[in-house]
């Protein structure tokens, strides 16, 4: 009887090996990565959206993006999976197979700041708050409201069912050209930041 050589089967990784492959992939720039999947990009501030579907944003700092209108997000693995749709082991080949090119953040045009909201002209609800929650004086508020950078808005967050008043701290440039802002919200806490400034 002729002797049997049993063929050789493919050893799995190891569970430290796989683990190392996962972190690999979603220590990946995630912006580097939406460049590589073919995304483009629009820069907002420090951060970025696809200009595509603007509700899916990128956090830098994070690391992680959000979408927004279909209500999730994640890492480098799960932005991989949702744009190339295929597995989590296709997404972690597709991201450590491969030497991800770099950001080039050049081929991101900055978008100007637009400013949309409608100020109103007698900011009661605004100048109450300021005055006896802050306790700043009158001459403050005034001062602020005169320079142009303080005012009141009505503003609808995402997911809201009603208009609501907001404070509007305004950012401007050294040539006074408007860059960015930030709302407090109704309930007078720090609810949304825009800014395009770098």
């Amino acid at each position: 009887m002729p002797n049997y050589n049993r063929p050789q089967t493919r050893q799995l990784s190891s569970h430290s090996e796989r683990k190392k492959l996962r972190e690999d992939a979603n220590n990946k720039n995630i912006v580097e990565v939406a460049q590589q999947l073919g995304m483009t990009l629009e820069r907002i501030g420090k951060d970025y959206q696809w200009k595509d579907h603007d509700s899916l944003k990128f956090d830098t700092r994070k690391n992680y993006f959000y979408w927004n209108a279909q209500g999730f997000g994640g890492g480098p693995i799960k932005l991989a999976q949702t744009i190339m749709e295929c597995s989590y082991g296709e997404a972690v080949r597709f991201l450590t197979g491969k030497e991800i090119s770099k950001f080039n953040q050049t081929l991101v045009p900055k978008r100007e700041f637009s400013y949309k909201l409608k100020d109103v002209s007698n900011p009661i609800a605004m100048k109450g708050y300021l005055k006896n929650q802050r306790q700043l004086s009158d001459e403050t508020i005034d001062y602020f409201i005169n320079q142009g950078v303080l005012s009141q808005a009505n503003f609808k967050d995402r997911g809201a069912e009603y208009y609501a008043p907001v404070i509007v701290f305004k950012h401007f440039d050294s040539t006074h050209k408007m860059q960015g802002m930030a709302l407090q919200g109704h309930k007078m806490t720090l609810t949304y930041i825009q800014s395009e400034a770098n």
